[in-house]
C-alpha cells in the first residue's frame, strides 16, 4: 500500500464517495418549445402517423426520385431510338465510325434523359405535394380524417388539372360560340 504515489497517498484509507448532485432546475418553457420542434414523435391521430408537413416533403421526395427514374428511362429510350431513325440514312461504314455514332447516340440520349427527367421529377413532385396538402386542407375543413377526404382531395386536384389542361379546348369553344 506504499507503493501509491505522492498525489494519492492522501486518499489510501477513504471509500469513493458519490458524486455530488447538480443544482438541477425545470426547463423554462421556451426550452420546452424548442426541445418539442426537435422531437419527432409517432402521433397515431395522423395519416401515416406523422404531421402533415413530414408526410408531405417524404411524399414530395418520393415521388421526385420516383419521376426523376422513370422519366430518365423512359426519355433515354425514346431518344436513342429517335437518333438512330434520324441519322438511319447515313449509316458508318468502318469500325471507327461506329463508335462515334454510338457514342453520339449515347451522348443525345443521356442529355434528353437527364433534361426529361428533371421535368418529370418536378412535375410528380409538385402534383403529390399539392395532393397531400389539399387532403390536410379539407382533413381540417371537415374536422376529420378518413378515406372521404382523400377521394375529396383526389377529385379536386384531378378536376382542376383537367380544367388546366383542357383551358386552351374551352377558350375554342367559346370563341366557335361567339363567331356562330
Amino acid at each position: 500500500m506504499t507503493d501509491l504515489p505522492e498525489s494519492l497517498r492522501h486518499v489510501q484509507g477513504k471509500k469513493p464517495q458519490p458524486p455530488e448532485p447538480e443544482n438541477v432546475t425545470s426547463p423554462t418553457p421556451t426550452d420546452q418549445d424548442a426541445n418539442k420542434a426537435n422531437d419527432f414523435r409517432l402521433d397515431p391521430q395522423e395519416r401515416l402517423c406523422m404531421p402533415p408537413g413530414a408526410r408531405t416533403a417524404l411524399g414530395m421526395a418520393n415521388a421526385g426520385f420516383l419521376g426523376i427514374t422513370s422519366g430518365f428511362i423512359r426519355e433515354y429510350q425514346s431518344a436513342a431510338l429517335r437518333f438512330r431513325a434520324e441519322n438511319a440514312h447515313r449509316t458508318p461504314r468502318t469500325e471507327k465510325n461506329w463508335y462515334y455514332y454510338h457514342s453520339a447516340k449515347w451522348y443525345y440520349a443521356m442529355t434528353e434523359g437527364m433534361i426529361s427527367s428533371l421535368k418529370w421529377g418536378l412535375r410528380m413532385s409538385a402534383i403529390t405535394g399539392g395532393y397531400l396538402q389539399l387532403e390536410n386542407a379539407v382533413d381540417n375543413i371537415r374536422g376529420e380524417k378518413d378515406c372521404f377526404n382523400s377521394a375529396i382531395a383526389g377529385g379536386l386536384l384531378i378536376g382542376g388539372m383537367n380544367a388546366w389542361i383542357n383551358r386552351t379546348n374551352l377558350s375554342m369553344l367559346v370563341m366557335r360560340r361567339q363567331v356562330q
